[in-house]
């Protein structure tokens, strides 16, 4: 069990995870234009801007990765950008019950990561898992990003304790 620098409770590792609340780019338009340029849910985000000229279109994610000695993964709650009309499919296909069913889509996260350089913009594949679950994200395989890396080959205990810490998640006594 670890303390939980969040709520103050504890918790097993494997129901904590790094996560990000926002897209870096909603993040980045000032807080008194969030109003006009932002639609978004917990789950998706829409970016325009003032002329609605341009808009960007985002969707949360599970980033998973394989942890030696866990039969559970962990998993990053990460922000994906994707295309306008990936995020039109998506949509319509987000309650389905068979939408895992679906092609992949093609995406750039949409975070940078604390711990890492870099992380925003990095491609990778968006796959739905189905109705009742979040999407899950997995770099494309010729990202050479140590993250992607991790993300291919597995990742320690150790490795899960040194992103909760990074991220404010765990307890510094922990």
């Amino acid at each position: 069990m670890a303390k939980c620098s969040v709520c103050g409770g504890e918790h097993d590792l494997h129901e904590m995870e790094p996560s990000y609340r926002m897209p870096d780019p909603v993040l980045s338009v000032p807080p008194e234009d969030r109003a006009d340029c932002v639609m978004h849910s917990a789950d998706w985000a829409v970016m325009r801007d003032r002329d609605d000229t341009c808009r960007r279109y985002f969707v949360r994610v599970l980033m998973p990765f394989d942890v030696v000695g866990w039969q559970e993964q962990c998993c990053w709650g990460v922000w994906v950008e994707i295309s306008a009309g990936d995020y039109d499919t998506i949509g319509r296909s987000w309650r389905e019950p068979e939408q895992d069913r679906s092609r992949s889509f093609a995406a750039q996260l949409a975070n940078s990561l604390r711990g890492y350089e870099l992380g925003e913009g990095l491609p990778g594949v968006l796959r739905l898992t189905g109705a009742e679950t979040l999407p899950t994200f997995h770099f494309a395989d010729d990202v050479l990003h140590p993250l992607a890396q991790q993300q291919r080959s597995g990742v320690t205990v150790a490795d899960v304790e040194r992103w909760l810490h990074e991220h404010g998640v765990l307890d510094s006594a922990s």
